[in-house]
C-alpha cells in the first residue's frame, strides 16, 4: 500500500510541476519557444525562417510562421515599446547570449538588447540588424501581415522585417508614404 500511495504521489507531484511550467508559460513569466517570449531554440528546426505572407514574401517569421515586427524608431536596440504597448506588440525573448536557428534566407544580423521589466527582472529580447523584434496580437494565424504599418506614434510605424536585409536601413518593409526600407 506505501508504494502505491508513493507512487501516486510522484504522479501528481509530476502533474502539479507540468501545469506549474505551463502556467509559467502561459502567463509570460517563463518563456516559450513559439509562443511571443521565445527561449532558446531547439536545434531540430529553425526558429526563424522566411515566410510569405499574402501581401509580402520574404517576410521574417517564428517557427510557427507568425510574421516579425520592428518600430522603426527602436533601431540601435532603443526601446519605446513599453507600458501598455506590451499588451498588443509582443517582445521575442532569448537567452542572455544566445541566438535562434534559422532556416533558408534569413541572412539578417541577431542579437539582443536588455529589457528590464523589474528592479529584479531583466530579459533579453531578440534583434534584426539592431531593431529589437516582436509579434502583435492583431496576427491570429500564420502568415499573417496584420500590424504592417499601423502607426504607434505621429511618424513612428510599426513594419514587417524583411528576412532577407543585411542591414538596418533595408530592415523594415514600408508601406506607401511612410519612411520604411520599402518592399
Amino acid at each position: 500500500m506505501r508504494f502505491v500511495a508513493k507512487a501516486h504521489l510522484r504522479r501528481h507531484a509530476a502533474l502539479v510541476g507540468a501545469v506549474a511550467l505551463s502556467a509559467g508559460v502561459v502567463a509570460g513569466i517563463l518563456p516559450s519557444l513559439d509562443a511571443p517570449a521565445s527561449a532558446a531554440p531547439r536545434a531540430s528546426a529553425p526558429v526563424l525562417l522566411s515566410i510569405n505572407t499574402a501581401s509580402y514574401p520574404g517576410v521574417l517569421g517564428n517557427s510557427k510562421k507568425y510574421s516579425l515586427y520592428l518600430l522603426h524608431d527602436e533601431a540601435g536596440g532603443k526601446l519605446h515599446c513599453v507600458g501598455k504597448c506590451l499588451q498588443s506588440w509582443f517582445p521575442l525573448y532569448v537567452a542572455k547570449g544566445s541566438h535562434p536557428s534559422v532556416g533558408a534566407g534569413v541572412k539578417g544580423k541577431l542579437g539582443s538588447v536588455a529589457r528590464k521589466l523589474s528592479k529584479t527582472d531583466t530579459k533579453y529580447q531578440l534583434t534584426y540588424n539592431s531593431f529589437p523584434v516582436y509579434t502583435f496580437s492583431g496576427d491570429t494565424g500564420p502568415r499573417q501581415s496584420n500590424g504592417e504599418g499601423i502607426e504607434f506614434a505621429t511618424g513612428v510605424y510599426w513594419y514587417l522585417l524583411h528576412s532577407s536585409a543585411t542591414t538596418a536601413a533595408a530592415t523594415p518593409v514600408a508601406v506607401s508614404g511612410s519612411s520604411g526600407g520599402g518592399w
